[in-house]
């Protein structure tokens, strides 16, 4: 995997947990909320599937990041796997978000653009 590539991959892992975070731990507060639904609130039923959606974008971050550590120790096709898995998940999570509601259209672009461009890059190298 080329540097491009897997500087891209840590860039997207890392905005994958961060949104995370603020999904499963300050979902309730209002910039959350507008920075998450471009909206300042959100019926409380939606709490719960915020959480668990918290931890998929953890999760996925996180398997970013472990293809990258898997490349730098010597294990290539490993963590090249993970990375493409991880990334094409991250592609079409946000092509998803978008035919349910175009409106989230940043949130498109923050789940796929670096997932795309990680996928590109990765099969690039």
């Amino acid at each position: 995997m080329s540097t491009l590539a897997q500087v891209l991959a840590v860039t997207a892992g890392v905005l994958h947990v961060g949104v995370g975070v603020v999904e499963a731990f300050f979902f309730q507060r209002p910039w959350a909320q507008q920075f998450l639904l471009r909206k300042r609130s959100s019926p409380r039923e939606v709490d719960l599937w915020a959480f668990n959606v918290a931890f998929y974008n953890v999760f996925l971050g996180l398997g970013t990041v472990l293809g990258v550590v898997l490349v730098a120790r010597g294990l290539v096709d490993e963590g090249r796997t993970l990375v493409l898995y991880t990334a094409g998940f991250m592609t079409l999570g946000g092509i998803v978000l978008w035919i349910s509601d175009h409106r989230l259209w940043t949130g498109t672009l923050g789940q796929s653009g670096f997932g795309l461009a990680t996928l590109l890059a990765t099969l690039a190298s």
